[in-house]
């Protein structure tokens, strides 16, 4: 058993996690602000738009429907799903999604 030096424990050794601290990279917290401000319903229908064109793999268009579940359910979605989300989004604005609260064009 190797003796730690005086006052180290203080230092580095907590009893409580420290306050204040998240773990959330910036990258991940912008991009879940970015799916939050969305709402669920976009990513329900980005989803189904996603589906109905076979754009994307089956794995993304499941992720904007579990984003879509968890906003439903007043949940905060977690980095990584956000961080997927997001990208997805991108890639479905490139080939030709566009989203307004009361329209979704279909990019035909």
């Amino acid at each position: 058993n190797m003796a730690l030096p005086k006052g180290i424990e203080n230092e580095y050794i907590a009893e409580h996690a420290t306050s204040g601290y998240e773990s959330m990279l910036s990258d991940e917290a912008e991009a879940r602000r970015f799916c939050i401000e969305k709402g669920y319903q976009p990513w329900f229908d980005l989803a189904k738009w996603l589906k109905e064109r076979q754009f994307l793999t089956g794995k993304a268009r499941s992720q904007c429907y579990n984003m879509g579940r968890t906003l439903q359910a007043d949940n905060e979605p977690s980095g990584i799903l956000s961080l997927a989300c997001s990208k997805v989004w991108e890639d479905a604005e490139v080939r030709g999604w566009e989203y307004s609260c009361n329209n979704v064009n279909a990019g035909d």
